[in-house]
């Protein structure tokens, strides 16, 4: 039976557990690309991996207008070679890549409730590490993003378990896009104020950064750890009827033994999402660790302004990322299209979409900024397609193995973050 009533719909448990999830994905996402925005006030200039690079004058066309830049002279405070600020971009991936399954595998035997507050409190506790570790050696940084990807690596296979038992399939990209939506949110809100924290922060600006979403992140992990249940029937205090709702729409109810890996290695659906998955991170990684270095490296804009101009990509997937799970979830119920039909619609307006807006930025000079930030926050736009897309299908193709699916497709779209800004070292040593 459909909950009815708009309020009491929107506040139905899987609601709750939505809002829950998109915190929590906000705040883990924060612990993600903090690196990558403090670098912009942590690293010398003379030393960021696009400086090296001829540019064919860019630096004598891109000078830096003098009312982009407050009175407060910045400088960084750490001269690293490009080959360990790469590394150390890649890093939370080195360590990422290996505990995806691990982590699908386990919130799918075990549950994602305790698999996750263990996450929330050991990355915290990391990330508190990092001002007093970097000082002591740029190495001792590296450990720190390789940890805290291996901590990180149940995130998501933690949540699209969680779905898997939570999620009612009229509602299931709806659901999953929100809370996945946080990710988004979470380089929004991580770039814009670690801008301001580079420049206002205590301990010389970037050391505040690391304190601020470490310690907001280690205080939320007690709401995670009172609000979440791992299923309908672990929920004390839901009612009957919405109990018995929720289990009667769960497609496979029974536990979790062994994985069927042959028939997973054996499935071109499986090797399909996949390849979904890997570009769409690769596109992602873009946006969240090269943009920030591209924005201040070849277009010289200033700390406090790189934040919001970096964040507009994530504010047009932000925005469209719920939007498009439910036009997704509009379009199945109403039978306009299949299941399939629209997972290919939607992940080829993803890939078609953000590919040619960033190839054309490439053209663009570097007194366009303007247009360029429209461009970045369109190529967002039409990224979050995949919400509709590759984001659900491991939903719709297991749910039962829904966890260990997401961390198995997962762990091949971590090697294309890792490829990335390795990718940059090399086209511009």
């Amino acid at each position: 039976m459909k909950i009815n009533g708009f309020i009491k719909h929107y506040w139905s448990y899987p609601w709750v557990l939505c809002y829950v999830t998109f915190m929590t994905v906000l705040l883990l996402h924060t612990l993600r690309v903090d690196l990558a925005i403090a670098f912009v006030c942590m690293l010398k200039t003379t030393n960021s991996s696009f400086q090296e690079v001829n540019h064919t004058g860019i630096k004598e066309e891109c000078p830096g207008s003098e009312n982009q830049l407050p009175d407060k002279t910045f400088e960084g405070e750490f001269e690293w070679s490009n080959s360990l600020q790469s590394h150390m971009l890649a890093g939370y991936f080195y360590g990422y890549t290996v505990t995806n399954i691990l982590g699908g595998m386990l919130a799918d035997k075990y549950g994602g409730k305790n698999i996750l507050c263990f996450t929330l409190i050991s990355v915290s506790l990391v990330t508190l590490l990092y001002p007093s570790l970097s000082r002591i050696s740029g190495y001792f940084t590296l450990v720190l993003r390789i940890l805290t990807g291996l901590l990180s690596g149940s995130l998501y296979p933690s949540i699209q378990s969680l779905w898997g038992r939570w999620a009612p399939p009229e509602e299931r990209s709806s659901l999953v896009a929100f809370s996945f939506s946080g990710q988004t949110l979470g380089t929004i809100v991580c770039m814009s104020i670690s801008g301001y924290l580079c420049e206002y922060g205590f301990d010389n600006g970037w050391g505040s950064i690391f304190y601020l979403f470490g310690g907001t992140t280690l205080l939320f992990s007690c709401v995670w750890f009172y609000v979440v249940y791992d299923n309908p029937d672990d929920h004390p205090t839901i009612s009957e009827e919405e109990r018995t709702y929720l289990n009667k729409n769960r497609k496979d109810k029974s536990e979790v033994k062994n994985v069927p890996w042959r028939k997973i290695l054996s499935s071109s659906a499986i090797w399909a999402i996949t390849v979904a998955h890997m570009i769409t991170s690769w596109t992602n990684t873009v946006f969240q660790m090269l943009i920030p270095l591209y924005m201040k490296e070849v277009l010289n804009i200033h700390p406090s302004a790189n934040g919001l101009m970096s964040s507009t990509p994530s504010l047009g997937q932000f925005i469209f990322l719920p939007l498009s799970g439910k036009l997704a979830d509009v379009i199945l119920s109403k039978n306009y299209l299949s299941t399939r039909s629209v997972r290919v619609i939607f992940q080829s307006i993803s890939f078609i979409g953000s590919a040619s807006l960033l190839v054309a930025i490439g053209f663009l000079e570097c007194d366009q900024t303007i247009l360029i930030g429209i461009l970045l926050f369109f190529s967002g736009v039409t990224t979050a397609f995949y919400s509709g897309g590759f984001l659900v299908n491991h939903i719709d193709v297991a749910p039962r193995y829904a966890g260990v699916l997401y961390g198995f497709t997962n762990t091949f779209a971590s090697i294309t973050c890792i490829l990335s800004p390795l990718s940059v070292k090399a086209l511009t040593p």
